[in-house]
């Protein structure tokens, strides 16, 4: 393989705009890129294209990373006078010809903003080097950032103020460093950025153009009710939403999104697909195997209702192995849902459209008391309101079950003109029915969100309910009357309390109407539209608020630090498994001396190195640490000889069980007075563990159980000697 000198010397300036040395930093930070493709925006005649070729090469990882370069190649006088056109894009051909650079540079010739509408790869490089008027760097900026990973490298060429210019490139970078963001380096005339770990800002649009909801049957059911009203707003984003049943004997016909035939949705490539809820039969289940192909595009899988389903949920992820999960309501706490698989995982309750419930209409004075409720709740409400007694009401939505209506309950209730049949209710007529109603029950015992009663709320009308899909906006006593546990003593006391203290009632109603506001349909397409964005990472730990959405609580995995915080003061540290680096962030903090940390996942690495990669004393190493031979063929100049302090924590139970002992004693040999092990409690037991570590002269200093949920199991502190 040519050294970049000898590329570089091979094609003289004015082939390109970019210096050895810039050319040299260019090959550096590509070969870095451990996840995602490489971006450059304005290539001219291919040369820093040849820069990147090498770093890719160089990298000799097991793929090559992708390179885009995005140029129009159209006549064009840039900023400083520079006539650009059609002749550099033969001179572009030429050079990857003559280079060999073609097999792993693509070029794409159109406008670098045309693009991002419809670009799905993430983006582990960005090279900004197109038109250097501030409004076009600005454009290329705004455009291409949502798409590089946390922790990717954003470069402008051109960055610097040089006498007698004035160039926009240069003025944007400056407001850049101004407004906060520290480069890496810069080089020659070339700025590099990392992209930082920080909560992502609402996405307005998405690359993804379709989305399938597949269900087993069309039966009526909020679920699905929700996804046909998702779908009309998610028209209005540029994503269309269709719905495809196995089965359609069932009654709900879906108003204003397609339905398409299994044949159909077979033959069409989706840019997303979602899995409702998980009400299917073991055959349905089955049938989500043939849905992981990249046909189906982005996997989602919708947990639509509480923790009392979960075997249902585990069985439907374990066919269709989403992407992404997402539960709908809060009972799914941190650390609850370690047992799904996904690459993300995150929260996003229901939604309300409060304008067309709008506006609050008290109800009419009435000899009787009417009470609105949906037949999921009827059952339990009969025995309510005969012990409420004459004057009361039910006002019953839905289609009531016959075998209900044959009760003596339903009867007698019935005869006394106690109920009211509205039956399916069409949405447009939903506000009458709820302003009708002089409050709204919800009783149900499990429920993942509560159409029924946000719906009520919005509608300014007093709710009594459990916390079955109300816990976000049903808060107690001040929005609704919760009931704590269902009981119909309990329940007759809340109505009675709304029909007693109406004053009381409408005051919690209209503090319920503005708390319910914050759960619209357009904070929830945003949400929704964060799912259809890959941004090629597979999450680990969960801290939104550094836009990780793995499924380990930061808590869980922190646990070790209290435990070796006397010992990490100047010392070395050999962490054979770092995830996202959030715990060497921790230790860098505390002062270590050297820190060395290893993860084979790509866009963990990249994470890391946006946490703490700009500090000299840390090294981010990308690779597998078994089989142990293999890697140190690779890493060992990376490597200390020994370390203060060695961690091994919640790996050794996934690596292949013939690299075990290997891959132990090589860290224990490299360990000189402390070893930190974390492993699943039966690992302990394998007594080749334990006398291997013996073997090494260590013994158990200190055990720390854990009872956090969604643990690794315990943490063992050895010493040497």
């Amino acid at each position: 393989m040519e050294s970049i000198e000898q590329i570089m010397a091979s094609y003289p300036y004015d082939k390109g705009g970019i210096t050895l040395e810039e050319a040299k930093a260019l090959s550096r930070y590509a070969a870095d890129v451990t996840l995602g493709v490489i971006v450059e925006i304005g290539s001219y005649k291919g040369k820093s294209a040849l820069a990147f070729c090498h770093g890719v090469r160089s990298a000799q990882s097991v793929s090559t990373t992708p390179i885009y370069c995005i140029d129009p190649h159209k006549d064009f006088i840039g900023e400083l006078g520079g006539i650009f056109g059609p002749n550099d894009r033969k001179d572009f051909f030429e050079l990857m010809l003559q280079s060999g650079a073609y097999q792993e540079v693509s070029l794409v010739n159109l406008e670098s903003t045309v693009l991002t509408k419809g670009w799905d790869k993430p983006i582990g490089l960005l090279f900004i080097d197109g038109d250097h008027r501030y409004g076009s760097v600005r454009d290329d900026y705004q455009s291409w950032y949502p798409h590089v990973i946390d922790g990717g490298i954003i470069a402008f060429d051109d960055s610097k103020f040089l006498s007698g210019q004035t160039l926009g490139s240069a003025q944007f970078v400056n407001e850049l460093i101004i407004a906060g963001m520290q480069p890496i380096e810069t080089v020659g005339k070339i700025t590099f950025f990392r992209k930082p770990c920080q909560k992502r800002e609402p996405t307005f649009t998405t690359g993804v153009r379709t989305l399938l909801v597949y269900a087993e049957r069309n039966i009526l059911s909020g679920g699905l009710i929700r996804f046909e009203r998702l779908g009309r707003q998610l028209r209005k984003r540029g994503v269309n939403v269709s719905f495809c049943f196995e089965v359609t004997d069932g009654p709900w016909q879906p108003d204003g999104v397609d339905v398409v035939s299994v044949a159909e949705a077979n033959q069409r490539k989706w840019g997303a697909t979602l899995i409702p809820g998980a009400g299917f039969s073991e055959q349905f289940i089955t049938l989500l195997e043939s849905k992981q192909t990249d046909q189906f595009g982005i996997r989602i899988q919708a947990v639509l209702n509480d923790r009392s389903r979960r075997a249902h949920f585990i069985a439907v992820n374990r066919a269709f192995r989403p992407d992404c999960v997402y539960f709908n309501n809060s009972d799914w706490q941190d650390g609850s849902f370690t047992d799904f698989i996904a690459k993300r995982f995150s929260v996003i309750p229901g939604a309300v459209d409060c304008a067309h419930f709008y506006p609050s209409i008290k109800p009419k004075p009435s000899s009787h008391f009417y009470i609105g409720i949906s037949t999921k709740s009827l059952e339990r409400l009969l025995p309510v309101v005969e012990q409420l007694g004459h004057g009361k009401v039910l006002r019953i939505m839905g289609n009531i079950p016959h075998a209900l209506k044959q009760t003596d309950l339903f009867r007698g209730l019935q005869q006394r003109n106690a109920i009211i049949e509205e039956g399916v209710i069409p949405e447009h007529a939903l506000p009458a029915f709820y302003h009708s109603c002089h409050c709204v029950v919800h009783v149900e015992e499990f429920a993942g969100w509560a159409n029924t009663a946000a719906e009520a709320m919005a509608c300014g009308v007093p709710l009594v309910c459990t916390k079955a899909g109300t816990s976000a906006f049903a808060l107690a006593n001040k929005t609704a009357l919760v009931l704590n546990d269902f009981s119909s003593e309990a329940c007759v006391k809340a109505i009675k309390t709304v029909i007693d203290k109406p004053e009381e009632a409408i005051v919690r109603a209209a503090a319920g109407r503005i708390h319910i506001q914050r759960y619209d349909w357009d904070s929830t397409c945003d949400e929704i539209i964060s799912l259809l964005h890959n941004d090629g990472r597979e999450h680990y730990l969960r801290i939104p608020e550094l836009n990780m959405y793995g499924k380990w609580p930061v808590d869980t995995r922190t646990e070790v630090l209290s435990i070796i915080e006397e010992l990490v003061e100047g010392a070395s540290i050999l962490d054979a498994g770092s995830a996202e680096g959030y715990i060497d962030h921790q230790l860098l903090k505390a002062g270590c001396r050297r820190l060395d940390a290893i993860e084979m996942d790509g866009g963990r690495i990249l994470t890391a190195r946006a946490l703490s990669g700009e500090d000299s004393r840390a090294t981010f190493i990308h690779a597998s640490i078994a089989p142990w031979d293999a890697f140190l063929d690779k890493h060992e100049d990376d490597l200390l000889a020994q370390y203060d302090l060695v961690l091994y924590l919640a790996v050794h139970q996934h690596i292949p069980k013939s690299d075990q002992k290997a891959t132990l004693e090589g860290l224990l040999k490299r360990a000189s007075n402390w070893f930190v092990l974390r492993t699943p409690v039966h690992y302990y037991q394998d007594n080749n563990l334990i006398d291997t570590i013996k073997q090494h002269g260590f013994t158990m200093y200190s055990e720390h159980l854990s009872d956090n949920s969604g643990g690794a199991g315990p943490i063992r502190l050895y010493k040497k000697g």
